[in-house]
């Protein structure tokens, strides 16, 4: 008789980009967990808008091939250390992103906010 494996899961995390802003630093990591199935973005401290669409464009296409392929269907937005509003890309968001990685097997979106954000 075989014994329950009570161990906890490895997460095996491989980093797939990390995005630069206009002064150079990482203002994105796009990750995947593969051994629970999800796509992470990290987002840290300030983006434009075309930074954050830019990122969002790579997170869409590898969503639409491999994530699709995998059968991905969750984004896990972790903006604890973000920056700035994105106000400025909702119509993208809501008309583009959402809809293409749905199309694509995408049916679970979380986002991880800061503490600070309801100070």
């Amino acid at each position: 008789m075989k014994t329950p494996n009570t161990e906890p899961a490895v997460a095996s995390v491989v980093q797939i980009r990390k995005f630069h802003n206009a002064e150079g630093r990482i203002h994105a990591v796009l990750s995947y967990n593969s051994s629970r199935n999800y796509l992470l973005m990290k987002w840290i401290g300030y983006s434009t808008d075309a930074e954050i669409v830019t990122a969002l464009e790579e997170m869409k296409q590898w969503h639409q091939t491999t994530g699709k392929a995998r059968g991905c269907r969750f984004h896990v937005h972790d903006t604890k250390e973000i920056e700035g509003s994105w106000a400025g890309t909702m119509e993208y968001i809501c008309n583009d992103f959402f809809p293409e990685c749905r199309r694509a097997g995408l049916s679970c979106n979380i986002s991880i906010v800061s503490p600070r954000l309801f100070l």
